[in-house]
């Protein structure tokens, strides 16, 4: 956008310049002319907008006589006729042409077809005449009350132009009141043009003045395509001409106020700008902001490569437009890695250049190769022992299944399966344990009771063994595979197999029954008796015969002046 402001510029005739942008092209006196023309020109080509302040004086039925705002060529007249020709139309020598002019007429000339109010109206080339054919606007009333503009009030007046329908608007006091196709540079002939204000008394006359006026190029007040990259902030700008911009929704901006606001958004938005023109009306305009919309890379979490194995990252297949890269600059579809280190994706949509990226951290662990050892045959309850406790303190260790520590002993037989490891690696070993054949001895009593006087054989043999020979080792140095027992005590066999030693113990018992010595015989007085005692329990010692307890039990028995045979049963363990 770029602004002429009234500044060094030419004034003619009755104008004077008042200061503070403010021109007075006629005083109230009558037949005066006079105009004020800016400086340099302007580029009809482009659309554009002017707005001044005017003034039309303060006597209405005898005020005359208006002004017109005009664009003309750099070599047309600078001022025309005075009286209803306003300072714009005239004779041939003087009036304005080739120009378009805007009137602003107060003044009901008979000669002109003026209407009867103070009215608007598009000409071109010099000419005020309604009915001519110059005559490119007809005349509308400038108020819409159809009032009176010789009020001592100043009045915006703002003209506008689409350079691309050649439409030309004009406003009062910010209220549309023309509206008309005009081709501004095929009838001046020339795309850069002069711009400035005229004004003429007749025998009535009022003060005519024109101030503030401004040019500005135009830019259409549309919404920009807008495409952004998600996270990343792109500023979004309406034109200048949209006056105080209000932006809703306030999501992902720096602001909602301002004619550029930065947006930054992961997904895409449409956002509402109300904004203003000069005139305060209100419009609406709506912008998407296309945020690019990338796959997820897809790369796994961080990982581990176990043992130097090989990792295979995949990079796509994507949609059309999307383009995936590694860190080395490669574009494969399957990247292998073989070793620790971070490794990252690019993905980029080659339309918008936006981009998004996944990294993996890889951590190589090379387990320790432990082994269980060949399979192992032991002899019967004999353990087996594991010990791993040179190898890193970090590794983890289940022995079929449960955890365990380094070390690992067992008697169970069977497959014994060791895994260890480290983070998500692991590696296992199985092994086979069984036992050596057993050469079993069972006694047939355990502890053996021996009574009076017994002596008793135990035999150590295994009648199911058929390994190789076998050797027996008694605790008394003999080396039968049986043995006499006469005494009670512990003894134990020692039995060598040709691979294993298998020992057993036997416990010999006294019987508690060691029989019953009654005595000699005894030769009784008539007057005599004896008392015989069985040295046992009465619940143990049954008197067969003699004395008075015969037939019963009891502790003893006694017997008087008689003969009797005595005899005691003790019954008692084995």
């Amino acid at each position: 956008m770029w602004q002429v402001h009234a500044q060094s510029n030419t004034l003619h005739g009755n104008a004077i310049d008042l200061g503070n942008e403010c021109y007075r092209l006629t005083n109230s006196s009558s037949y005066q002319r006079g105009s004020v023309w800016y400086a340099g020109t302007v580029d009809v080509s482009q659309s554009w907008e002017m707005t001044a302040d005017v003034y039309l004086g303060t006597t209405n039925n005898s005020g005359a006589s208006g002004m017109v705002f005009v664009l003309r060529s750099s070599d047309a007249s600078e001022l025309g006729g005075n009286g209803g020709r306003m300072g714009y139309g005239g004779n041939s020598a003087n009036r304005i042409e080739p120009s378009i002019g805007v009137q602003m007429d107060t003044y009901q000339g008979g000669n002109h077809a003026d209407p009867w109010y103070d009215h608007l109206a598009i000409h071109r080339d010099g000419s005020v005449n309604h009915n001519s054919a110059d005559a490119l606007a007809d005349p509308v009333p400038a108020l819409l009350s159809f009032g009176n503009i010789e009020n001592d009030t100043d009045y915006s007046l703002r003209v506008t132009y689409n350079a691309t329908t050649q439409v030309l608007k004009v406003y009062w006091n910010c209220v549309e009141r023309l509206s008309e196709v005009v081709d501004i540079e095929g009838i001046i002939g020339t795309n850069e043009v002069k711009w400035g204000f005229t004004a003429a008394t007749g025998f009535f006359n009022n003060q005519h003045r024109v101030c503030n006026a401004q040019w500005n190029a135009m830019e259409e007040i549309i919404a920009p395509e807008v495409t952004a990259c998600s996270g990343e902030p792109v500023d979004l700008t309406v034109s200048d001409f949209a006056l105080n911009p209000i932006w809703s929704p306030a999501t992902g901006l720096s602001s909602t106020n301002g004619n550029t606001v930065t947006a930054t958004l992961d997904a895409s938005q449409i956002y509402t700008v109300t904004y203003e023109d000069v005139c305060e009306t209100e419009y609406t305009l709506s912008i998407e902001v296309d945020v690019a919309e990338l796959p997820n890379p897809g790369l796994p979490s961080d990982t581990v490569a176990c043992d130097a194995s090989v990792l295979i990252l995949n990079n796509g297949p994507w949609p059309a437009g999307i383009i995936g890269t590694w860190d080395d600059g490669s574009t494969d579809q399957a990247f292998t890695v073989s070793g620790a280190g971070n490794y990252t994706l690019t993905l980029e949509e080659t339309e918008s250049g936006c981009s998004t990226s996944a990294s993996v951290d890889v951590v190589a662990i090379d387990l320790p190769d432990l082994s269980l050892g060949d399979d192992q045959v032991v002899c019967p309850d004999e353990a087996v022992n594991f010990d791993f406790s040179g190898y890193d303190s970090n590794l983890s260790y289940t022995w079929n299944g449960l955890p365990g520590s380094y070390t690992y002993s067992t008697t169970q037989m069977g497959t014994l399966i060791l895994e260890w490891g480290l983070s998500l690696c692991s590696a296992s070993d199985t092994i086979e344990l069984s036992n050596h054949p057993s050469y079993s001895v069972n006694w047939e009593e355990n502890p053996l009771v021996l009574c009076l006087d017994d002596v008793q054989t135990v035999s150590a043999l295994d009648i199911t063994w058929d390994g190789e020979a076998v050797s027996w080792l008694w605790n008394d140095g003999t080396n039968e595979n049986t043995l006499d027992i006469d005494e009670a005590g512990l003894y134990s066999v020692e039995i060598t197999t040709p691979n294993c030693t298998f020992t057993y113990d036997l416990d010999v018992e006294d019987s508690p029954n060691q029989g019953v010595d009654l005595g000699a015989d005894v030769l009784l007085c008539d007057s005599e008796s004896v008392t015989f005692d069985s040295g046992y329990p009465a619940s143990a010692t049954t008197w067969i015969s003699g004395g008075v307890a015969s037939g019963t039990q009891a502790t003893s028995t006694t017997v008087s002046a008689e003969s009797a045979t005595v005899i005691a049963e003790v019954s008692i363990g084995a």
